[in-house]
């Protein structure tokens, strides 16, 4: 009787543990600059309208802005590789990722 006093307990701790874990951890990004979330809300306006046009002035302000500090490598990475599926014509993909990391935001 005793050890399914301790065990029951234990067991809701782990249960909790888990889905705080799982809810916390359920975006790939973390904080990002402005500048990153406004290119990021360009991508994902460009992945709604499914039209390449714009594209390579993206590549262009991504370059700018990592040139002139303002977003940092690993903003430019998740940027880029958002621009890429992009480039791709995944366009599924680019509204996720960039749904993703700005929702990422929002919980910050």
């Amino acid at each position: 009787m005793k050890r399914w006093v301790m065990v029951v307990p234990a067991a809701a701790f782990f249960l909790v543990l888990v889905i705080a874990l799982a809810v916390s951890g359920c975006s790939q990004y973390g904080e990002v600059s402005k500048d990153a979330y406004d290119i990021a809300l360009a991508l994902h306006l460009q992945s709604r309208r499914q039209t390449p046009m714009k594209l390579p002035e993206l590549t262009e302000r991504i370059d700018t802005a990592e040139a002139e500090g303002r977003l940092n490598s690993r903003e430019s990475r998740w940027l880029k590789a958002i621009l890429r599926d992009a480039e791709a014509g995944d366009w599924e993909r680019v509204t996720a990722a960039s749904r993703s990391l700005m929702e990422a935001q929002i919980q910050r």
